[in-house]
């Protein structure tokens, strides 16, 4: 069959495609297996509940007024994200009794209303600490805290069937299998390996899995407490917050203010990644600990893009990952050199360009529970790509240039197709159509310009 002739029939039958990812967070088309909602942590209402030592708690606040100045009762209680009767009063009056703060003013029709202000004693003490410790955010919660409720959202994710992962990967033009390998892989959230030559894809289904197959959110801690230091989790850049906190009137009113409701964080990590970016990551001019990446990806993803680009070993990088691939654990080491367990309920993906047995041997690639190829498109597939990247672009698809194109920069010279030609080259197109003052446009001296641009063509590669 020629170009012409495939092409033209191409033509007649390519379905319409909608555009790709518009939001970030579609509605969803399933349910959890089990309400989050209903498990919800529940404020601590008094100093026994946070299940901190009290000592810590008196410092922190201790702290936060030395950096902060002179605070109502009621502010403390909202920089602690703690309730203000039964926890922050308590704490108040704690370092009231031992001169470290003092009550400056304040209403007696409500203690929330006294302005704090430290003391001279209080401040030389907060100075020692913060040498100790730097933190001054919100309270964490306890590591037995976090792990369990990690737990507890892991029996909350949502089972998703063909209808799911096809809407998710719309506009993405796959073989069919596809489907149910993405499909199985996101169901198991373990660990998922793309691989196959550049430009055909593999990064575009990872981050479609992490926008649309990973539930509805996630609750991420301000900072985790665990063997007598503080680990800051939540990052602003990281967690992107559920802007409409629903069912308010529900009781949300008595929710732990230590969590945040956030979408299911999506991390992407590249080429320059190193071993030590994945231990805890001390704050030398804060004194404390900030989460490694993965940690931060928790009830999410974790993309480690480019794998075997890294400017370490493919072997040393994915022993790293044997314990947490299996146990579901992870080990990660305090600056004082004691270790400290996490649980690992993240799905890990690793993509690359590079063929499996230049980089693993078979028995690190048994642990990766799902293996998925993406090869080149064929050229059917590469006409729906190059149809949907007109689409997108509010370009009208010419049948002749199309069939141009095909002819003089991918049969002759015998060049694969890639999926990211389409985009690539209609963008080129794009740019020299607009130094030219021309109407954007699908014509063959356009695309003459463009392929000969995008593939690096001398003028005796053209001849």
């Amino acid at each position: 069959m020629t170009v012409s002739t495939q092409s033209a029939q191409l033509a007649k039958s390519h379905p319409t495609i909608s555009g790709q990812y518009k939001t970030r967070q579609p509605k969803l088309l399933y349910q959890p297996i089990s309400s989050l909602e209903q498990n919800l942590p529940t404020e601590p209402n008094t100093i026994q509940a946070t299940a901190l030592p009290k000592e810590f708690l008196y410092n922190l606040a201790l702290k936060i007024l030395h950096r902060r100045g002179m605070m109502s009762g009621g502010q403390i209680a909202s920089e602690l994200c703690l309730y203000f009767s039964g926890v922050v009063e308590p704490i108040l009056d704690y370092l009231k009794r031992n001169h470290l703060v003092e009550v400056k003013k304040g209403s007696h029709l409500s203690p929330a209303t006294y302005q704090y202000a430290i003391t001279g004693k209080g401040s030389e003490q907060a100075k020692k600490i913060l040498d100790r410790n730097g933190y001054t955010g919100p309270c964490p919660v306890t590591l037995e805290q976090y792990t369990h409720l990690v737990k507890v959202q892991a029996k909350c994710r949502p089972e998703i069937g063909v209808a799911e992962v096809t809407h998710a990967l719309k506009g993405l033009i796959l073989p069919p299998e596809a489907i149910e390998w993405v499909g199985s892989a996101v169901l198991s959230f373990k660990s998922l390996f793309l691989y196959g030559p550049p430009g055909n894809g593999k990064t575009s289904i990872a981050k479609a899995i992490g926008r649309y197959l990973l539930g509805k959110e996630v609750l991420v801690p301000y900072a985790i407490f665990a063997d007598g230091q503080v680990i800051k989790l939540y990052d602003s850049e990281t967690h992107q917050t559920l802007e409409e906190r629903e069912g308010e009137e529900k009781g949300l009113s008595k929710f732990d203010k230590r969590w945040v409701r956030c979408y299911p964080p999506l991390v992407i990590v590249g080429g320059e990644l190193m071993l030590d970016d994945l231990n805890l990551v001390y704050n030398d001019r804060d004194n404390y600990h900030e989460a490694p990446p993965q940690l931060k990806a928790t009830g999410g993803m974790f993309l480690i893009d480019d794998f075997g680009r890294q400017q370490m070993k493919p072997k040393d990088l994915l022993n790293r990952w044997i314990v947490p691939l299996e146990e579901q654990i992870d080990f990660l080491r305090f600056r004082n050199g004691n270790k400290v367990e996490v649980p690992f309920e993240t799905l890990i993906i690793f993509s690359t360009n590079l063929k499996p047995e230049e980089l693993i041997d078979g028995a690190f690639l048994r642990r990766i529970r799902h293996k998925l190829a993406i090869d080149y498109p064929n050229q059917g597939q590469f006409y729906k790509i190059f149809v949907e990247a007109c689409h997108q672009r509010g370009l009208d698809f010419d049948k002749e240039t199309f069939i141009y194109l095909i002819k003089h920069y991918y049969e002759a010279p015998n060049r694969p197709y890639q999926a990211c030609h389409a985009r690539d080259l209609l963008d080129q197109l794009t740019d020299f159509a607009r130094f030219r003052k021309e109407p954007i446009r699908l014509s063959v001296e356009l695309i003459d310009k463009a392929a000969s641009s995008y593939f690096a063509l001398s003028a005796s590669d053209l001849a």
